[in-house]
């Protein structure tokens, strides 16, 4: 029976690779205390954290980084800024101010790349604000531009 069968013979693959956008945050939870007042001139010193870094692979065309922040109305002022950023024509926004739970652009100019960069968090007071604490949810995602 194998020796009536053709020496060769066909098959046909079709090969689909889907649209990937995975984003992940190294580094944990933490807590930024402003607790310090520049003696010269009074002012606060805001509470900066820096050990953040947010990754990202997208093999999508026309993509951005955005960000949200949980609470609709902080009492206390929070920015956050994109540094370092190591992906091709990728643009971070100057800094970004949390002061609602609108979402922003943080990094504009993926398509197709692999990334990461250090997320700097910086908490300000001023006497005004008075004394308390609050907890905030951020979320980063990759969406069309």
């Amino acid at each position: 029976m194998l020796l009536s069968q053709a020496s060769s013979t066909r098959q046909v693959l079709t090969l689909q690779v889907a649209e990937l956008n995975k984003i992940g945050i190294v580094g944990s939870n933490f807590t930024l205390v402003v607790d310090a007042v520049n003696p010269r001139t009074l002012d606060f010193i805001p509470a900066l954290n820096t050990s953040t870094i947010l990754v990202w692979t997208s093999n999508g065309e026309n993509k951005k980084i955005t960000v949200a922040n949980s609470l609709n109305s902080p009492k206390f002022p929070l920015k956050l800024i994109a540094e370092k950023i190591s992906a091709n024509k990728a643009v971070g926004s100057s800094e970004v101010k949390l002061s609602d739970n609108a979402t922003r652009d943080l990094i504009v100019g993926l398509g197709r790349s692999a990334g990461r960069c250090e997320i700097r968090f910086a908490a300000t007071a001023g006497p005004e604000h008075g004394v308390g604490s609050e907890t905030h949810t951020i979320t980063f995602t990759i969406t069309g531009s």
